[in-house]
């Protein structure tokens, strides 16, 4: 990575709003680590944007494994931002038929692997003086979804853990909000819709989804401008304000 630019972590980067908030991260400046599960397609999206003139490294990373989170945080870190975008929607089903695995990976992967990954790069950023923490919630997370339990209980975690990062850290430098991206056209809503569960979320027409750029446009944002208007807040996409303050 080349010295001298702000060093950013993205996971869930191997497609949908991680890879664009990756890239749009590394056309901004930013060394970006774009990290997934699966290798070859984070290094084939960091090979990409090394060839535009960016900085990118690819790393193969479960975020549920806490072991796991540390290593690669101190070998690539330590990170200015953090974009907490990998997330699983299954099971789905409904609450009583659902596989209690599944359900306890949902956890893991959703709410536990961002706690694991801001637990990593909070001493560094700390060191720094200060940095930004993004979590990609959805508007699950007060809403409750028929078929989604585990996803929605993970998003409604996952919205405490940014107002406990931000009043224990927010003070001190550390920018954290939740982002709602709106329905974005990706596998995720693929996959609701495959499932064969009837909600609201299947129920919306695909050519109404929204471009996943637009999330990452407002990831950008939050990371470089960290207003204190959204300190600890959720804020979404489609939110008449926060477009004004984003321009999106």
């Amino acid at each position: 990575m080349e010295a001298g630019r702000p060093k950013a972590l993205v996971t869930g980067a191997s497609a949908g709003i991680g890879k664009e908030a990756a890239a749009a991260l590394a056309r901004a400046g930013y060394a970006v680590t774009a990290a997934a599960r699966r290798r070859e397609l984070v290094e084939e999206l960091a090979a990409a944007l090394r060839a535009e003139g960016h900085a990118a490294e690819a790393l193969a990373l479960d975020v549920a494994d806490l072991g796991a989170a540390r290593t690669a945080v101190q070998e690539a870190g330590p990170f200015a931002a953090l974009i907490n975008n990998a997330g699983i929607i299954g099971p789905l089903a409904p609450l009583a038929e659902a596989d209690p695995d599944e359900f306890a990976r949902c956890l893991a992967v959703n709410l536990a692997g961002a706690w694991n990954m801001a637990a990593a790069v909070l001493p560094g950023m700390a060191a720094a003086g200060g940095g930004a923490i993004i979590n990609l919630s959805s508007g699950a997370a007060d809403a409750p979804v028929e078929g989604l339990a585990a996803y929605c209980a993970s998003k409604a975690g996952l919205a405490m853990l940014t107002r406990a990062v931000d009043l224990e850290h927010g003070e001190a430098g550390v920018f954290c909000c939740g982002l709602r991206p709106g329905m974005a056209a990706t596998a995720m809503q693929d996959e609701i819709r495959a499932s064969g569960v009837d909600n609201r979320i299947a129920r919306v027409a695909k050519d109404q989804l929204l471009d996943p750029g637009i999330a990452a446009r407002a990831a950008v944002y939050l990371v470089k401008e960290r207003p204190t208007r959204w300190r600890g807040a959720e804020p979404d996409v489609r939110d008449p304000q926060f477009q004004q303050d984003a321009g999106l």
